[in-house]
């Protein structure tokens, strides 16, 4: 089978396994907490990084089913999401974090980071400015940037981000993206909480510069969810499956996907019909999980309220 490249290190492990390869030079290990699957690829040596292509790092997928969450389980899922980040945050009490709604907000799949920015409790500015309010939550430092995409802005948002973490020294940087799937099974359907930090556009052929901590010089903690899938993938899958039940062993999904999209070839990017409502239920999930990773007092029914005001 051909490969894709997927930002899902998940993805990339059943790849290899499918593959032939083994699993020398990064572990895994799943768990299930309040009903959501979680699993986790450590990458831990050059071994690793080219089974995976993978940066040694620690990459933790929670899967989710619907990001139309329940009312009544939302407080939980949130909590879940929380927790995964801050353990591998592993903030201090203290550090000041700026968060990165790295996307293009013109464009559907693309705008997750910038609404998730929107829902996000900002505090920078309240310590010294409304320091008794600041105090009186125990709020952490929360400062936040949507530096846009090189389109709109001429700068790399590697640019934009490197230059305010030059000028208000954060202790850490978490970024939030869209990303691309290989796996159509995890499509709007996985949060991946990363130590590596990103590189923006990845996952559909379109790279730039890379944020991380050897690139910023501070810790970067990504939070991504897969959007889009490439049309190839999609088409190898459908194929793959169908292969499978017909017993059709003399012909390879290679063989069929050949040229069945040119003159489309891999430039072509699908997403799900419904990714507005998916987008804006996800950008409200994941905006109370980062606020509750990065303000541990705070819970489902504070963070709206200070969302309302």
């Amino acid at each position: 089978m051909k490969d894709f490249f997927s930002d899902l290190a998940l993805d990339e492990r059943d790849r290899n396994i499918s593959g032939g390869g083994n699993e020398k030079g990064y572990n895994v290990s799943e768990r299930t907490k309040e009903g959501v699957k979680i699993t986790r690829v450590k990458v831990t040596s050059l071994d690793g990084e080219k089974a995976l292509n993978r940066e040694k790092g620690l990459y933790s997928t929670v899967e989710i089913e619907d990001f139309a969450v329940p009312e009544e389980d939302f407080p939980s899922v949130v909590r879940v999401i929380a927790d995964e980040i801050s353990d591998i945050a592993k903030l201090k009490e203290g550090d000041s974090v700026l968060v990165v709604g790295l996307g293009n907000d013109l464009i559907t799949p693309d705008s997750l980071g910038p609404l998730v920015l929107k829902k996000t409790i900002v505090t920078r500015h309240l310590k010294q400015n409304a320091p008794s309010l600041y105090f009186s939550e125990n709020m952490r430092e929360v400062s936040g940037i949507v530096p846009g995409v090189l389109g709109q802005t001429g700068l790399e948002s590697f640019e934009i981000t490197e230059s305010v973490v030059k000028r208000i020294k954060p202790d850490a940087v978490l970024l939030i993206d869209s990303l691309a799937a290989r796996n159509l099974e995890r499509l709007t359907k996985a949060i991946q909480i990363s130590d590596r930090g990103l590189i923006p556009g990845g996952g559909v052929g379109n790279s730039r510069a890379e944020i991380s901590e050897s690139t910023l010089g501070v810790k970067c903690i990504s939070v991504g969810v897969p959007t889009v899938v490439s049309a190839e993938s999609l088409v190898s899958d459908v194929i793959s499956s169908a292969l499978e039940r017909k017993s059709m062993s003399d012909i390879t999904a290679d063989e069929l996907l050949k040229n069945s999209l040119s003159p489309f070839e891999a430039s072509l990017i699908v997403t799900p019909k419904d990714i507005r409502q998916i987008i804006s239920q996800c950008a409200r999930l994941l905006g109370y999980a980062v606020n509750c990773a990065l303000h541990s007092d705070l819970d489902c029914d504070s963070i709206s309220d200070w969302l309302n005001a």
